[in-house]
């Protein structure tokens, strides 16, 4: 046993190792210079996988798509390939010793702040390109890679062409574009700070989105223009795009706002956050646009107080006497005039709480106590949740079930044209015994499928048309079994997804 035991690591860890047999095969036990004099001699570029050994997403393309032989035909015949460690840690082995001057020199030079970074060097040396990201397959990876040997698609040769191209609109776009792909925070600043010159109308909707995408990814401190340009023209940019979002404008500024004037308040154990203040100071600061940043940062509010709550209370032991009680109270204090929230929040955090702890019986009285006292305020997905993870796999209680089909009721009524909620419907009304009102809302979920996949005629809408027929498929192999008198539910206490 012992034997297979090793054996088994041995293969675990083989398959883990940056450099394949039959995938990209990195060059170990040189410096820098000597990656170079080798480039040079063999007329090769260098591929730089820079990475992290903390790094998740390093450590998923190492497993998943350096091993595939077609990334490592590409690479190992286009290449030198090296991958650089950009941290320190004490089981670090001598080659990875020898090379942290240059690791370091890389990142200070090349601003690698990010994992993974990719860059790419000419035969001679010359940094020429680099992305920061993953990729779901190695086609992808490979495409991304052969940019490198692309004048019009390699980024530093891009951003140095910036200034020569300083007035051409169209160019500087597509540098742009190039640089957020690249994740290079301080090139997309000088890039932005050309690109937005140029535009002789910003109240275009395509410009007007391009801003909000850099503000998003610089932030207001390396994008100081972007964030003025909301602030100082809300009115007028929130009558341009009205088909996506209300108040567009002020919807880009709020969690800026937010962040800075409240967010150090959700950190303060000690504070105590009242709604009513944040929005007395908003009136203050800024009486143009009240209306509209007031909505955003209300609902930012809510996000920031949810995630507060949850935070604290999933560390709890459910079945600590009084705990959730303790809890409501502490959470009542600390945000004294906004009270929904906190009681949606603390009630579906013990059902949820005692059903990861597969406590069946004690998370449908929490899932029955969850609808009958914050039902009115729940959405339809928040009653299909619980009514569909929880008390119809789970309850074979009549009054659990009942609360569960009146709150589903309220649920299809909200939102008449979805399907699963129907479905869901369907099958509490089945496992509470009402079998001919089951088999009729079980036929409206499958009138209802069949319908939303006629409705999907693009090409864009195919995966939400192949998800609404799979979708009828398995409403009629519901209703069949309603059809038969045997049981739609699970047989052992296993949720599933809806």
């Amino acid at each position: 046993m012992k034997k297979i035991i090793v054996f088994l690591i041995l293969c675990l860890s083989t398959t883990l190792l940056r450099a394949q047999d039959q995938g990209i095969r990195f060059q170990t036990g040189l410096s820098w210079a000597q990656i170079r004099a080798k480039a040079k001699a063999q007329n090769k570029y260098i591929f730089v996988d820079c990475y992290a050994t903390w790094c998740g997403p390093c450590k998923w393309m190492a497993a998943n798509i350096y091993p595939q032989k077609g990334v490592g035909n590409y690479f190992n015949s286009h290449f030198i390939n090296v991958a650089v460690q950009m941290d320190k840690t004490a089981k670090d082995a001598n080659d990875i010793k020898r090379f942290y001057a240059d690791a370091e020199m890389l990142s200070k030079n090349y601003e690698v702040g990010e994992y993974p970074t990719y860059l790419f060097f000419s035969p001679e040396g010359k940094i020429v390109h680099r992305f920061a990201e993953t990729t779901p397959n190695g086609e992808d990876f490979i495409n991304k890679a052969k940019d490198a040997f692309d004048p019009e698609k390699q980024f530093y040769t891009l951003v140095k062409r910036c200034e020569e191209h300083k007035t051409d609109s169209a160019y500087l776009k597509a540098a742009l574009k190039t640089a957020t792909d690249a994740d290079n925070q301080e090139s997309t600043e000088v890039i932005a700070g050309y690109y937005f010159k140029t535009l002789k109308n910003l109240f275009v909707k395509s410009n007007i989105q391009d801003i909000s995408g850099t503000l998003g990814f610089l932030g207001p401190d390396h994008f100081q223009f972007g964030y003025t340009f909301f602030l100082d023209n809300a009115a007028k940019v929130d009558a341009i795009i009205t088909n996506q979002q209300k108040y567009y404008a002020e919807s880009q500024i709020a969690r800026i706002i937010f962040d800075k004037e409240q967010g150090p308040l959700f950190n303060d154990p000690k504070a105590t956050i009242y709604w009513s203040k944040v929005e007395k100071d908003v009136l203050s600061a800024h009486p143009d646009i009240a209306l509209g940043l007031t909505h955003w940062e209300k609902n930012w509010f809510n996000q920031y107080q949810i995630s507060y709550i949850k935070t604290d209370l999933y560390k709890v032991d459910p079945n600590a006497k009084g705990i959730f009680e303790e809890k409501l109270d502490a959470y009542y204090k600390k945000f004294p005039d906004t009270h929904e929230n906190v009681k949606k929040v603390v009630f579906e955090g013990r059902y949820k709480l005692f059903a990861k702890n597969q406590q069946w019986q004690a998370a449908n009285q929490a899932a029955y106590a969850y609808l009958h006292e914050c039902g009115k305020d729940l959405s339809s997905g928040q009653i299909n949740s619980v009514c569909w993870d929880i008390i119809f796999p789970h309850s074979s209680d009549p009054q659990i079930l009942a609360e569960a089909a009146i709150y589903m009721k309220t649920a299809v009524g909200q939102s008449p044209e979805d399907e699963s909620l129907w479905d869901t419907y369907a099958n509490v009304l089945y496992k509470a015994g009402h079998v001919s009102a089951s088999i009729e809302t079980e036929k409206k979920a499958i009138s209802l499928a069949d319908a939303n996949s006629l409705n999907q005629g693009s090409i864009n809408d195919s995966g939400m048309k192949r998800l609404h027929l799979k979708n009828k498929k398995e409403f009629e192999e519901t209703l069949a079994k309603m059809q038969n008198n045997t049981p739609t539910w699970p047989t052992a206490d296993v949720a599933t997804n809806h």
